[in-house]
């Protein structure tokens, strides 16, 4: 749609000087439609050109070449016999103020198709760069999302090590003051000793899990 609202306002730019007369509304809706048609039929051969085609290299640009000028030709041949019925060249000979001979069907179709395939070239590279940059987009974001799972995996491995060094340390240390606890005081060292008991029957469970909770965290904190 974009594409055909450009390709139209660069027509209308030809008839400026002709607003008012008769059968100019009649050129610019022609103008219109021939860029629908211009486009719907390049982006119908863009896409099945492309489709399963390589990202990128010789085979896609040969497909995309084949699309531009696919695209190009079946515009002109239903544009052509539309312009032929609706008098569209003699309406402008007449609105210029000329008048000339009608020329043969082939060299009009041809006519068209070449400036046909000026604009679906441009229409297909704009394709061309709009899909390249949302691949490359998306292959960034991937890569990103990676990044990110990698780096936690990082993390949680740090994080394991961490545990791993520290939870051996406070049951070792713990250990150590309960028995020299119970050189001093027998009955506050049993009652350590079973905090110690009770908090370990709460934590060693959670080693060898990879994620936690709200509830389990409090426990844990409970515990200890």
């Amino acid at each position: 749609l974009l594409a055909s609202a450009l390709m139209s306002v660069v027509d209308f730019t030809a008839m400026i000087d002709k607003l008012g007369k008769p059968g100019v509304s009649l050129m610019m809706a022609f103008d219109l439609t021939t860029s629908l048609i211009l486009f719907g039929t390049t982006l119908l051969a863009w896409v099945a050109a492309t489709d399963g085609a390589p990202i990128s290299g010789r085979a896609r640009n040969v497909r995309v070449a084949w699309a531009i000028v696919i695209g190009a030709v079946a515009a002109a041949c239903l544009v052509v016999p539309l312009m032929r019925a609706l008098e569209i060249e003699k309406l402008w000979w007449e609105m210029s103020g000329k008048v000339k001979p009608q020329p043969a069907l082939s060299l009009v179709l041809i006519g068209n198709a070449i400036q046909f395939v000026a604009w679906s070239a441009l229409f297909v590279a704009a394709a061309e760069v709009i899909r390249r940059r949302a691949l490359t987009n998306e292959a960034i974001r991937v890569t990103q999302r990676e990044q990110a799972a990698l780096a936690r995996d990082v993390l949680e491995s740090r994080l394991a090590a961490m545990q791993a060094q520290v939870e051996p340390q406070f049951l070792f240390d713990t250990l150590v003051d309960i028995e020299r606890l119970y050189q001093k005081d027998t009955n506050g060292a049993a009652e350590n000793l079973d905090r110690l008991i009770t908090y370990l029957r709460v934590a060693l469970p959670r080693l060898r899990e990879s994620g936690s909770t709200m509830a389990a965290e409090i426990e844990l904190v409970e515990a200890y």
